[in-house]
């Protein structure tokens, strides 16, 4: 939230989907723009709401005891708030979307990236064990059954500044 650089140093700074990891993103937000020379951009990526909303829905279906609340660090800074919190330091604030989508075929690696999300939820604690073998042979049931599970992709990119 305080950046290690002078005062307008810098051209343009990328925030790559890491503005909502912040404890107070609008602290960050106030200094990356001191940060920023006059007519400088920031380009902030972040998620939204929608953000791969099928797997805790696929894990739930599995398992009705896991908890796996995926965006919920995200809404500190989203596509649905963050014009707002730019706007309070940058005169001019563009969302770019990104609509996308992942078409997944491998159950394996669906199961890999669950079991990585360690920390969200009780998705460890639900996943020791055997249960890792069962979901992945949950999840290939499905891809059999449908061909493929889609996974939506909600992202974005702020792009702020100032007129010069």
């Amino acid at each position: 939230m305080t950046l290690p650089f002078s005062d307008t140093e810098f051209e343009a700074v990328i925030a790559n989907h890491m503005l909502y990891h912040v404890p107070a993103p609008g602290k960050a937000i106030r200094d990356i723009r001191r940060v920023l020379r006059p007519g400088g951009t920031l380009y902030a990526t972040t998620n939204g709401s929608d953000h791969l909303k099928e797997i805790p829905s696929l894990l739930a279906e599995y398992d009705s005891q896991i908890d796996c609340p995926l965006n919920e660090t995200a809404t500190q800074f989203c596509l649905t708030n963050g014009a707002g919190l730019l706007q309070e330091h940058f005169s001019d604030v563009i969302l770019m979307r990104y609509p996308d989508s992942l078409r997944i075929t491998e159950a394996e690696a669906l199961t890999g990236y669950i079991l990585s999300l360690h920390g969200v939820g009780n998705v460890a604690e639900r996943l020791s064990g055997d249960a890792q073998r069962e979901l992945c042979n949950f999840l290939g049931d499905r891809i059999s059954r449908d061909g493929a599970i889609t996974v939506t992709k909600e992202s974005g990119m702020f792009i702020a500044g100032h007129k010069k």
